[in-house]
């Protein structure tokens, strides 16, 4: 909903995700709490409900998808975009 909420969901998944590194690499033990799971599978699924309402916003105008271009466009502005 505004940008340090953003930032504290970017942060949770990156720290997830090196969770998930040092456990599949075997540099550490961690744990992945139910909790992180939880917070995880609806995080995801709250992205792909928001995906699919602004489902228009990520079309070109031949109806290609276009989400990954769009995201990567939005970093190099002022994040109006």
């Amino acid at each position: 909903r505004n940008l340090s909420a953003r930032k504290a969901i970017r942060n949770r998944i990156l720290g997830l995700y090196r969770k998930r590194n040092n456990i599949v690499h075997g540099s550490e033990s961690q744990e992945i709490t139910a909790e992180d799971v939880t917070w995880l599978r609806k995080t995801v699924h709250h992205l792909i409900r928001a995906i699919i309402k602004r489902r228009s916003e990520f079309e070109d105008t031949e109806g290609n998808y276009t989400i990954a271009t769009r995201l990567e466009d939005r970093k190099l502005t002022d994040g109006t975009a």
